[in-house]
């Protein structure tokens, strides 16, 4: 049987974000790392649970409760309170790539947070797998809502 290949184009693509919370620095970098199974809502498998390793090299992922689950990211910088990276393999809805997500987070002069968000896509990205993504940039799905909705029902 012969063997086929196909060639993809290699693409990166960066979405760079800011998200403004009238919460500490301290608390939001928690929600962000340690807390994060408590908002992150994109799930693989129905009632899943989210769970954080909030260390570097600690796993991010899904845990169906009997052995099977979905490994999300992996946490590469932890430097509490300012700084965490994640990447992750990703071949979900068609292309294989590596995304990088970066929080670097700054205490503004009124105690609040601002949150610089960046998102490196590198490799083959399909267009069904790139409006997908983009989909949880914006709107209801995006960061700011997300963390709006965690700490109004929160504090």
């Amino acid at each position: 049987m012969p063997i086929e290949v196909t060639e993809h184009p290699f693409s990166v693509l960066e979405f760079a974000q800011e998200v403004m919370l009238a919460q500490p620095r301290e608390k939001v970098f928690d929600v962000l790392t340690a807390q994060i199974g408590d908002w992150f809502t994109p799930r693989f498998i129905a009632g899943s649970k989210v769970v954080a390793e909030p260390w570097p090299g600690g796993r991010l992922y899904e845990d169906n409760g009997n052995g099977t689950g979905v490994l999300w990211d992996v946490c590469t910088a932890y430097v509490p309170p300012s700084y965490v990276t994640y990447e992750s393999p990703w071949g979900f809805g068609g292309g294989s790539a590596t995304i990088i997500v970066t929080y670097k987070l700054t205490e503004t002069d009124d105690g609040g947070t601002l949150v610089h968000s960046k998102h490196t896509i590198l490799g083959y990205i399909s267009e069904e797998s790139r409006e997908g993504y983009e989909l949880h940039l914006e709107g209801p799905m995006s960061l700011q809502s997300l963390l709006d909705g965690y700490f109004a029902k929160n504090g």
